[in-house]
């Protein structure tokens, strides 16, 4: 592991630390509810603010130590040097394993967070949806469909390094695919789980931002396949690149990785467009999604 990785993880670090640490701070904790609720359409009612300033903070606790973990369990595949995508350690193979061990981190947090969150069940009149609901209700395509085409791309990226590689073929890159493999399994199991846990509501504002949470959990999982299908595939082009044994060889390498860079800006740019953090409310709230102050 390079000096380069090891300043990256204490720098990460210190900031995990210091977000942790912000927990600790009343108004911060208020002011965060506040600006989440700008992010996903949703006002915070007084009645409310109390009991979702500390569901966030429980967020926020378990998803920066999941993220740190990761980061941890990260830091010791690459110090043990037995996977480098030139057989050398190199801050771009290092970097491939470091950030995909925090997004499998949060991923894994935000999953732990959503199941073993116990809901209060109300005393007096409860509230509840007429209709069922599905994933797709929380998660918008780009978050839905963009992780299992990443994954896809990754798996057939893969198998053409299997195929036609020359060099070392148990490389950052291929590593990274199959963890990205494994994410999105994790994914498509979590999800469901997450949608079947009750909503024992008193309120359909508190139904509401149950509604908002779920999706967070939701996005936050899908991350990680997502993010993980396209860092693996970029590194294995790298590594097909590098180990071409003719022009032609070089040339598709390169062009395939320029293609998915390509792929992550315009998926960029559509999220900022679409505002996928939103995408439940406009399917599960469209009334309160036309309102001015959910714009």
């Amino acid at each position: 592991m390079t000096p380069g990785m090891w300043t990256v993880s204490i720098a990460f670090t210190l900031v995990a630390v210091v977000a942790l640490a912000l927990n600790l701070i009343p108004a911060y904790r208020t002011a965060r509810a506040t600006t989440l609720g700008k992010s996903v359409g949703l006002a915070v009612p007084a009645e409310l603010s109390g009991a979702l300033a500390a569901r966030l903070t429980r967020r926020s606790l378990i998803t920066w130590l999941g993220s740190l973990l990761g980061l941890a369990a990260a830091v010791g595949a690459v110090h043990l040097g037995v996977v480098t995508s030139s057989g050398e350690p190199s801050n771009a193979s290092d970097i491939w394993l470091i950030a995909g061990g925090i997004v499998i981190g949060i991923a894994a947090g935000a999953v732990v967070n959503a199941l073993a969150f116990k809901s209060v069940i109300p005393t007096g009149e409860r509230f509840a949806r007429s209709g069922a609901v599905a994933v797709n209700d929380y998660l918008a395509p780009i978050d839905l469909v963009g992780s299992r085409v990443a994954v896809i791309i990754g798996a057939l990226t893969l198998l053409a390094w299997t195929i036609i590689a020359t060099g070392p073929t148990f490389t950052v890159g291929t590593i990274t695919i199959m963890l990205a493999i494994c994410s999105l399994a994790f994914f498509e199991f979590a999800t469901r789980r997450i949608l079947e846990r009750g909503q024992p509501v008193a309120s359909p504002a508190e139904l509401a931002w149950d509604d908002a949470l779920r999706a967070m959990s939701m996005r936050s999982t899908a991350t990680a396949p997502m993010c993980l299908g396209i860092w693996g595939t970029l590194a294995v082009c790298i590594d097909l690149a590098r180990n071409a044994t003719s022009d032609a060889a070089f040339t598709t390498a390169v062009a395939a990785g320029v293609v998915v860079f390509v792929a992550i800006f315009i998926a960029a740019a559509v999220s900022i467009a679409t505002k996928p953090q939103q995408h439940y409310l406009r399917r599960l709230w469209p009334d309160i999604a036309r309102t001015p102050k959910a714009a």
